[in-house]
């Protein structure tokens, strides 16, 4: 007999699994087998964050594996291992009224809620560690990964219609653009983590998702001729990489900045170039002078 599981992953577990491999082979936690999950369960995979619960996947167990803690960066001492890996890529919030609808095992009862004037968001405590789950409850979850599923396949085969009456007018342009090596740029962005050099702020996009852009100090092209090298770049969000646009920033030295008579110690983990700093100050910069 099947027996269904909730487990919830911490924002370092979402972060760490890769969206790009968009798969997921298994979960680390210290309690599975305590929990009774075994061979041919159902773990459901979520998180809570900002008062919400979102359901990011689903996988079938093939066997609980006890392994070293000094193993694994999140020291758990078992590996629960997907029997299939799973290939769903799911971020979806679960509505409020579904919330109240999930019911665990063993005596059926829905989350608790928080005390006024919070009382319409779930106790965080309810959704934490291995918890297992009605049937009724699994089917709900499930209703999520199949309308994911739909919405996934419905996006790949329809063409939106253009809204427009008639078509503009074509012209043929020849446009020169400089190729980036994005793989460079988005390995800088990883090894940050998304967190802008300047503010350390990181821009969730969802729980995980995150957004950076990296500006080039001495900028690209025939102009400039800045190379598209890591010394040359700085991790940062929109609005700092705005700034360094219009060349706001003012460098004091090499991990020093000045914004608006602000004195701002920004991260440099990977090793900026004191020449792309220099080269910045003298053509770009319009507050070198202050």
């Amino acid at each position: 007999m099947t027996h269904y599981f909730t487990y919830l992953w911490t924002r370092e577990e979402i972060e760490s699994w890769k969206p790009e491999l968009g798969k997921v082979e298994g979960s680390y936690s210290n309690t599975f087998k305590a929990r009774g999950v075994k061979r041919g369960d159902v773990i459901y995979l979520w998180g809570y964050f900002d008062a919400t619960l979102f359901l990011i996947n689903r996988f079938t167990v093939q066997q609980i594996k006890r392994v070293a803690k000094g193993s694994n960066f999140l020291r758990k001492s078992e590996f629960a291992v997907a029997q299939i890996e799973s290939d769903i890529q799911l971020d979806v919030a679960i509505s409020e009224s579904d919330v109240g609808k999930l019911h665990f095992m063993p005596d059926n009862k829905p989350p608790r809620y928080r005390k006024p004037p919070f009382n319409n968001q779930p106790e965080p405590q309810t959704f934490r560690g291995v918890r297992e789950i009605t049937a009724d409850t699994a089917a709900l979850l499930d209703s999520y990964l199949t309308e994911q599923r739909d919405a996934m396949r419905t996006e790949s085969i329809e063409l939106k219609a253009c809204d427009l009456q008639f078509p503009p007018e074509r012209v043929e342009t020849i446009v020169q653009r400089v190729v980036r090596d994005t793989a460079i740029t988005k390995k800088l962005k990883e090894r940050y983590k998304h967190e802008c050099q300047v503010c350390h702020e990181s821009i969730y996009i969802d729980i995980r998702h995150c957004y950076s852009e990296v500006h080039h100090l001495r900028p690209l092209g025939k102009n400039h001729q800045g190379l598209d090298v890591e010394a040359n770049m700085i991790v940062l969000c929109p609005n700092h990489h705005a700034m360094f646009d219009f060349g706001i920033p003012v460098f004091r030295s090499t991990t020093v900045l000045d914004i608006n008579d602000r004195k701002i110690d920004i991260v440099d983990k990977h090793g900026i170039s004191k020449k792309n700093i220099d080269y910045y100050m003298n053509y770009i910069c319009i507050n070198k002078n202050k």
